[in-house]
C-alpha cells in the first residue's frame, strides 16, 4: 500500500513539488525518500522538479561531507 501511494504521488509533478517544499521547509525528512525515488526525482521531465531534487541532493551531500569532517576534525585535534 504504502509503495503504491508514494508511486501515484510521485507520478505528478505538482505532487512531486509539494513533497519537495516539505522536504525544503524541513515538514518531512530527506532520508524518509528512498534513494531511488531521489534518483527519479533528479531524473524527473519536468526541468523545475529536476532542478530542486538536483539542489536538495547537492545540499545534502555537502551538509554530510562537512559533518564528517568536523567529526574527523575532532580526533586529529587531539593529536
Amino acid at each position: 500500500m504504502r509503495a503504491a501511494a508514494s508511486e501515484i504521488l510521485f507520478s505528478r509533478p505538482e505532487a512531486s513539488g509539494a513533497v519537495l517544499a516539505a522536504v525544503d521547509d524541513g515538514r518531512i525528512d530527506q532520508a524518509d525518500i528512498p534513494p531511488s525515488r531521489w534518483l527519479a526525482l533528479a531524473s524527473s521531465g519536468n526541468k523545475a522538479v529536476k532542478e530542486r531534487a538536483e539542489r536538495i541532493i547537492a545540499e545534502s551531500q555537502t551538509a554530510n561531507r562537512q559533518a564528517i569532517v568536523e567529526r574527523y576534525q575532532k580526533a586529529i585535534d587531539l593529536e
